[in-house]
């Protein structure tokens, strides 16, 4: 969105793009929808929360073709179908898919788990060779403690003077005794609600929500609105406040490259942007480049997970099995290896980069562990490329941990 406007309060004023997914009537393809854009579950037996995505087709099969979307997922959930199946009769009809997460009765984190759709086609051609559609769900474990707040339809938004909105909190698990949950605001935004559990606080404490072994599986329904009376502090307008997040890397999905210093064979200049109406083409403002040696500066990088309270298996080590050779942390329950076809005329143009976390030229590495029973094992640390030894530490957590070093 473009906003031009002879008012200067509303010329060139920022608006949100919008993405929009257009599936193509005439294409083979699987449409699957998500309630409230999102897919999230909760183990458990009292309390515990299944989520529904529909699926259908993009176009008509053959006529006699029966199209088969097996479903392929992890062992950690479980789906109301492994197979669907569609006809020409049938193929714009959603059918719905009922997810939960299986009662395994160990301590756990937040994980994502994957369910694949794999498509099969007999009795016509049309939806052969379809690609596989994947889907995404956030498993929240109901055997270790945890509060969890769901917005409603996915997001919380709020106009002054005007529209509200609502979210739910509730516990994970149950508390052997009352659990008070603070609402801790940055004064923008106002919050009530209706609840008998709810407490609307005061000058001198926040307003809370106190959760008994009775009632912890029972959501209370908080109501936020625009803080009419805010004002905003000068000299922190730009700063960005970012909500607290559990110190756990298991949301590391995809390999993650940390380089702590500029190497002179890669290369880090900006590119040219899309310029969207009445955007400005001025150039940016330069900025005061300070070069500071790395006998000085310090690249220092944590790696948290003292959130966690699963048993973790993690490694440092040294991986000439890939693509380019590196320092890995790896493990810890992050993603695994990512292979990509680069695209070029050569057939053995495949890279791959290692799962977790490659780091290089960094001068300190401190890994903070959980509070399961973990393994973890250095066969290798790095040095910079002018002899400099990274100071790697690595802190136990309180289960009975094994180091091998």
């Amino acid at each position: 969105h473009g906003v031009l406007s002879d008012d200067p309060n509303f010329n060139e004023l920022a608006v949100a793009n919008v993405a929009v997914t257009v599936f193509d009537d005439d294409a083979p393809n699987l449409i699957i929808l998500e309630t409230d854009n999102s897919t999230a579950v909760l183990e458990g037996t009292n309390g515990a929360i299944t989520d529904q995505y529909t699926v259908q087709l993009s176009s008509s099969p053959d006529p006699g073709e029966i199209v088969t979307v097996t479903l392929v997922h992890d062992s950690q959930i479980d789906v109301s179908s492994d197979n669907l199946t569609f006809t020409d009769a049938n193929w714009n009809v959603p059918q719905t898919v009922t997810v939960s997460a299986v009662l395994d009765g160990l301590p756990e984190n937040t994980f994502i788990a994957g369910i694949v759709h794999q498509t099969s086609t007999a009795g016509g051609a049309s939806y052969a060779g379809v690609a596989e559609a994947s889907l995404e769900v956030t498993v929240y474990d109901g055997d270790s403690p945890g509060v969890l707040a769901t917005e409603s339809e996915g997001s919380t938004l709020v106009v002054e003077g005007g529209h509200g909105d609502q979210y739910d909190l509730r516990l994970t698990s149950q508390p052997a005794g009352a659990v008070t949950v603070e609402i801790l605001t940055d004064g923008q935004a106002l919050v009530s609600s209706s609840d008998s559990r709810f407490n609307a606080g005061s000058d001198t404490e926040p307003p809370s929500v106190t959760f008994t072994p009775s009632n912890w599986w029972m959501p209370a329904t908080i109501e936020v609105s625009a803080n009419p009376n805010f004002e905003p502090n000068p000299a922190q307008r730009f700063v960005k406040h970012f909500p607290i997040q559990p110190h756990t890397v298991n949301r590391i999905r995809g390999p993650l490259v940390i380089e702590g210093g500029a190497s002179p064979d890669r290369d880090r200049s900006l590119k040219l942007a899309v310029i969207l109406p009445a955007e400005s083409t001025d150039p940016p403002l330069q900025p005061e480049i300070v070069d500071v040696g790395d006998d000085v500066e310090i690249d220092f990088l944590q790696v948290m997970n003292d959130s966690s309270v699963f048993d973790d298996v993690g490694r440092l080590s040294y991986r000439a099995d890939i693509t380019t050779p590196a320092h890995t942390l790896t493990g810890l329950d992050m993603g695994g290896d990512l292979t990509v076809d680069m695209g070029t005329a050569d057939p053995n143009d495949d890279v791959t980069f290692s799962g977790g976390i490659t780091y290089n030229e960094l001068e300190v590495l401190e890994i903070s562990l959980g509070t399961g029973n973990d393994s973890f094992e250095v066969t290798s640390t790095p040095s910079r490329e002018d002899a400099f030894q990274t100071w790697t530490m690595l802190n136990s957590g309180d289960g009975d941990d094994v180091v091998t070093v």
